[in-house]
């Protein structure tokens, strides 16, 4: 991702393949982030528990469900946020239009 930056500046690279490798880059440091990282950390925390047996495929599947778990807490800390969903109705949208507008005009 650095040398990207560089590259911006020196103008090494087109910029259509400066955008592409850019935008790659994010969605692998993503996929690392959700998927990969978080199913190592529970395969090794299921590897450690002597309750759960110690055959490969078994401890693979815990680890997955424990990864779905995971991702499906996250997924409900979530979801109260952003707080301009409908379900908070016109006056949360209403209030944050009138902050935007009146920090665009200067009187925050």
């Amino acid at each position: 991702m650095f040398e990207l930056i560089i590259f911006e500046i020196i103008n090494v690279m087109d910029s259509s393949s400066r955008f592409f490798h850019w935008k790659l880059g994010l969605y692998a440091i993503l996929f690392v982030l959700i998927a990969v990282l978080p199913f190592y950390i529970a395969y090794y925390l299921v590897q450690n528990i002597p309750i759960v047996p110690q055959k490969r495929h078994v401890r693979i599947l815990v680890a997955t469900v424990a990864w779905f778990t995971t991702l499906y807490l996250f997924w409900r800390v979530g979801d109260p946020f952003p707080i301009l969903s409908p379900k908070h109705g016109m006056y949360v949208q209403l209030h944050c239009a009138h902050l935007a507008n009146s920090y665009k005009h200067g009187n925050i």
